[in-house]
């Protein structure tokens, strides 16, 4: 995004084209979180027939990591901005910012609430996850581990051969993965019980 903070068209160049949504009743997969160092900074929602400008009532956000809702808390509440047109086409793109860190290593639960701007009838609720330097080695867990240090170390890039926004490897996305992504990874191991679970969503 050219690490512009604001929301504005370049925003579009830093979407994880790899990863989609997690819907309710869904059990979560490597596709559904990442594990970009940042945590979870940016969501944008395409609209359509958007009936007004959307603030950030119009959004329920919770983040947690249980199969159980009601263990789920209320995520720090983020920044909205709207771009008409500017979505899948040419709906409405809304796009909530978080800071750097501040949804890191759980679930966001985002709730797009049936109100008088938003127009729907009834909400719309997606999950997404972050955990910080898992690189998907495992379809049974999101764990960080040893293996994932290995893994970032053994596939490297240089200046000439910039990392895609889709390398699993590149931790910081700076588009080069190196000692800084291990070190990433190393800091982010935790204890099985506190790692991100690959919940059904509720």
């Amino acid at each position: 995004d050219g690490n512009n903070p604001a929301a504005n068209a370049q925003d579009d160049n830093a979407i994880a084209t790899d990863k989609q949504p997690l819907l309710p009743g869904a059990t979560a997969s490597f596709a559904n979180y990442t594990s970009y160092s940042k945590g979870i900074n940016g969501v944008m929602v395409d609209i359509s027939r958007l009936a007004g400008v959307p603030q950030a009532s119009d959004f329920e956000c919770r983040i947690g990591n249980s199969d159980a809702l009601v263990q789920w808390v209320t995520a720090p509440t983020p920044s909205v901005s709207l771009r008409p047109g500017a979505g899948s086409g040419g709906t409405a793109r809304v796009t909530l910012i978080w800071p750097d860190q501040a949804i890191t290593n759980t679930w966001l639960r985002i709730a797009v609430l049936a109100t008088s701007r938003t127009g729907l009838t009834q909400p719309f609720v997606v999950y997404i996850g972050n955990t910080v330097g898992e690189t998907g080695n495992s379809s049974t867990d999101a764990q960080v581990t040893v293996t994932d240090q290995l893994r970032i170390r053994q596939n490297t890039t240089t200046v000439v051969n910039q990392a895609a926004i889709t390398n699993v490897f590149d931790i910081n996305r700076d588009r080069q993965v190196g000692a800084l992504d291990v070190l990433l990874a190393r800091q982010n191991v935790l204890p099985r019980e506190r790692a991100l679970r690959l919940i059904t969503a509720p």
